[in-house]
């Protein structure tokens, strides 16, 4: 049975255990994350910890101290149902006990799994939605180009599908929607290389119809508060992040927009989305909604030139909606204007490296190379994490390449094969 992403998550919850007390929902989790177990055998002894296998466990606290007696492992439930569970030396009260453990495997390769493609493609397996790995396979490939790792709990039962893919896509500056290319696209962002463009030649005055594009400064924010690395058993985050777009602060002023990286743990992660984001909403955007009988899909994307606004070129459609009994669709866009803002950090609760300049755009005395990986037989070799001087990493692209910006002169390339490819190159 396929449960609607607008209907509760199928998660189990504590009844379906003959001796269950109360009703608590047994929890999945994704990454390295803290959760407060449920009590299994009634007396606080066993407990179970998440409702599927885990890696490992990294560490148990009782009343915020460390327990140093228990034993965990992966069994099965009264219901032959596989699950993980921790077992004390002296019994627990619930609410006392937290556990952070590396969560669920990959059912394929048995790492951790860590990518937001990975954990969309298993909501949607629990949601039994009809998806397949390709179905994914272009999120997944905008998860390893922005190198994005996420760290979740599912723990609510009566909490819908779509919210838990809300709060992922929140989490990593993206959108979702059940009729979207993908699942899950990242945005904002410039159009990748290699995206095929839809509803060719693009939309423009002539293939256009009911067109409306309207920009205000009512939702421009000019400060971002950032709460993070959230410890799931608490439901509270312990890092925090404040960012401020400079040149839109001194033009709109200070207005602050609270984020919630439910998902994010790290600083390095949490800065370049909140970087990426603050740089979008500190500037006005038009908001364009038109009809037109050229097809395009949600989270493709589209050339859009009109004369109602300024910006024109490529850009993401946010949502399509098909009109069956008429011969044109509905289509929204979002176009910011002006440029990219440069963002700075005010506060950060965890240290990181100084962020560097963005890597995708040229620098004062810098010039820009291609590099290609191949294996032995002239493959091409997508998805390699590829160093530059051992500082700046990128994942190659479908066709397998990265491109650096650099200063002129010899630089050392390391790709992450195996063997290990290196070499060193002159820009």
């Amino acid at each position: 049975m396929y449960y609607p992403l607008s209907d509760p998550l199928p998660l189990r919850n504590s009844s379906v255990w003959a001796n269950y007390t109360t009703v608590e929902t047994l929890k999945h989790g994704y990454g390295t994350v803290t959760v407060e177990p449920v009590m299994y055998d009634q007396v606080g002894l066993i407990w179970h910890i998440l409702d599927h296998p885990i890696q490992t466990v990294l560490e148990v606290k009782r009343n915020g101290q460390a327990e140093n007696a228990y034993n965990w492992y992966n069994d099965t439930d009264s219901t032959d149902h596989a699950c993980s569970f921790l077992e004390l030396s002296t019994r627990a009260e619930p609410g006392e006990i937290q556990v952070k453990v590396q969560a669920k495997k990959h059912p394929t390769t048995g790492e951790q799994m860590t990518s937001p493609a990975d954990q969309l493609y298993d909501i949607l397996n629990i949601a039994r939605a009809d998806v397949s790995e390709t179905d994914v396979v272009i999120f997944r490939r905008e998860c390893q180009e922005f190198g994005l790792t996420t760290h979740g709990v599912l723990d609510n039962h009566t909490r819908t599908g779509r919210s838990y893919l809300d709060g992922l896509a929140r989490s990593i500056g993206a959108v979702q929607g059940g009729g979207m290319k993908s699942f899950m696209r990242i945005f904002p962002r410039t159009m990748p290389d290699g995206e095929p463009l839809y509803a060719l030649p693009g939309f423009t005055e002539l293939n256009t119809n009911d067109v409306t594009a309207t920009a205000d400064h009512t939702d421009i924010y000019t400060i971002l508060l950032i709460n993070y690395d959230y410890n799931h058993a608490t439901g509270e985050p312990q890092k925090t992040m404040k960012l401020k777009a400079t040149g839109p602060a001194l033009e709109f002023g200070e207005v602050t927009k609270n984020l919630q990286l439910d998902w994010v743990s790290s600083p390095r992660l949490a800065w370049e989305i909140g970087e990426r984001l603050l740089q979008y909403i500190s500037r006005a955007r038009y908001k364009v909604s038109f009809k037109s009988d050229l097809t395009a899909i949600s989270g493709g994307w589209t050339t859009f030139n009109h004369p109602l606004i300024t910006t024109n070129g490529n850009f993401m459609v946010l949502s399509s909606t098909e009109t069956p009994l008429h011969s044109e669709n509905e289509y929204t866009l979002e176009i910011p204007t002006g440029t990219e803002p440069t963002i700075e950090i005010l506060s950060t609760s965890a240290a990181f490296e100084p962020p560097e300049p963005d890597k995708t755009k040229i620098q004062p005395g810098q010039t820009s190379k291609t590099i290609q990986l191949t294996d032995a037989s002239g493959n091409v070799l997508p998805g390699v994490t590829v160093w530059l001087d051992e500082k700046i990493s990128k994942v190659t692209n479908s066709q397998g390449e990265v491109t650096f910006n650099a200063a002129p002169g010899p630089h050392l390339i390391r790709a992450e094969t195996t063997p290990v490819i290196q070499m060193e190159i002159t820009f």
